[in-house]
């Protein structure tokens, strides 16, 4: 994570999810161990997939009302991103926040970290 004030991966990435439930979860190393605990009825770790997806669905209606792409890829960890807490999130906050005329599709992707750039590429290309 950059780690810069207001930076997005300071809300929605992977280890933001971690990072906000740590304080009362000292157990929770990643973000899926959030997902796990989640699943389990944890309301913490539920609301804490809810707010990164909330962000990362901010963060994809400004592309969505400058660019208007048909679909934006989120390359990943598909358990996190995945998740019944985190990608419904995504959608409902881009959905409430894109212009009416706006037609995104957002679909998952299963990438390595180091894959993700190469990933990403293929798909530009490819798709």
């Amino acid at each position: 994570m950059c780690g810069r004030n207001g930076c997005l991966q300071t809300f929605a990435a992977p280890e933001a999810i971690a990072l906000a439930v740590r304080g009362e979860r000292p157990e929770v190393e990643t973000a899926r161990d959030v997902v796990e605990l989640a699943a389990q009825g944890d309301d913490l770790a539920a609301a804490a997939l809810a707010r990164a997806g909330e962000a990362l669905g901010w963060g994809i209606s400004m592309l969505a009302n400058v660019a208007n792409p048909g679909l934006v890829l989120l390359h990943g960890d598909p358990v996190v991103l995945g998740s019944e807490h985190y990608l419904p999130a995504v959608e409902r906050s881009l959905r409430s926040l894109v212009f009416p005329t706006i037609q995104c599709e957002v679909r998952v992707r299963h990438s390595y970290h180091r894959m993700t750039a190469r990933g990403v590429a293929s798909e530009v290309v490819s798709g």
